[in-house]
């Protein structure tokens, strides 16, 4: 699944690789999330892409718009214990506090 995401991320930036990580270290989140969802317009099934569009939305502050990223994640892979872990605390944040445990549990089963 790496080498897919390499790909589209060459296909993104004309041939060269720019991962959504170098958005973080300049403090772009936003750049990230916009990476990340033309990513996701090439090639929807792309796990580590939607894993980490929830956590830039979850970065932002967007706790409505991670917790919905991270239920598409977790349809690829239900026992992603990062996917969890984010999902709870963006639960939290929305002071679903039984839905953030039951998560956040989760994370501890599947880490």
């Amino acid at each position: 699944m790496a080498n897919d995401h390499r790909q589209e991320s060459r296909l993104l930036d004309g041939g060269k690789t720019i991962w959504p990580a170098r958005y973080w270290k300049r403090g772009d989140i936003d750049g990230a999330i916009a990476h990340l969802e033309k990513s996701l317009r090439l090639k929807f099934d792309v796990l580590e892409s939607h894993n980490s569009l929830t956590y830039a939305l979850f970065r932002k502050g967007d706790a409505d718009a991670a917790i919905a990223e991270a239920h598409v994640a977790l349809n690829f892979d239900p026992d992603n214990g990062g996917t969890h872990a984010v999902l709870g605390m963006a639960l939290m944040t929305k002071g679903l506090l039984d839905e953030a445990i039951a998560q956040l549990s989760k994370r501890l089963r599947f880490s």
